[in-house]
């Protein structure tokens, strides 16, 4: 591929995925580094700042942990414990999703989804019969990770969707 032909394809990016590629910048071949740099420089693009609780892995755990805090406290409240583990993982999977997905915070349709998301969550979390007593935390951690695969697989499917239109 010729500079020209990566000129051309940068220039249909949008800023999002363009600060993608400007972040693995040292992976590129030379002429489409040099044709990135030529299309930094037209469209005078700067790389976002990352919020500082992204860039921080305690303050993320600390932000994600006072968000959950109140919902585990509510479920054992309204005589629910069943439901603090499952609540919990799920909540865990949600803040790892949004989180892998930080850079989509400011378009509309990632915080539709995310809410779609949780809507069915939460139908689903109330509606299946949970019982109480001892789970494997491993049957937790693989419904978590199977979760979050989920998630960023839909977050993934309607970035494209949007990304056509």
């Amino acid at each position: 591929m010729s500079e020209e032909s990566f000129r051309e394809c940068y220039e249909r990016l949008t800023d999002d995925e363009l600060s993608r590629i400007v972040e693995m910048r040292r992976d590129l071949m030379p002429e489409a580094a040099t044709a990135l740099d030529h299309e930094v420089e037209r469209r005078h693009f700067k790389q976002p700042e990352a919020s500082s609780w992204a860039k921080n892995p305690k303050i993320f755990g600390l932000v994600a942990g006072l968000i959950i805090l109140p919902l585990v406290i509510s479920l054992d409240v309204f005589k629910r414990p069943e439901l603090i583990y499952p609540a919990a993982a799920a909540s865990i999977a949600f803040a790892f999703a949004i989180r892998g997905r930080w850079e989509l915070r400011r378009h509309f349709w990632f915080w539709a989804t995310t809410s779609v998301l949780l809507l069915l969550h939460v139908g689903l979390i109330l509606t299946f019969p949970w019982r109480s007593g001892w789970v494997p935390a491993s049957l937790i951690m693989l419904s978590s990770v199977v979760d979050f695969g989920i998630m960023l697989g839909i977050f993934r499917f309607v970035e494209k969707l949007c990304s056509k239109e």
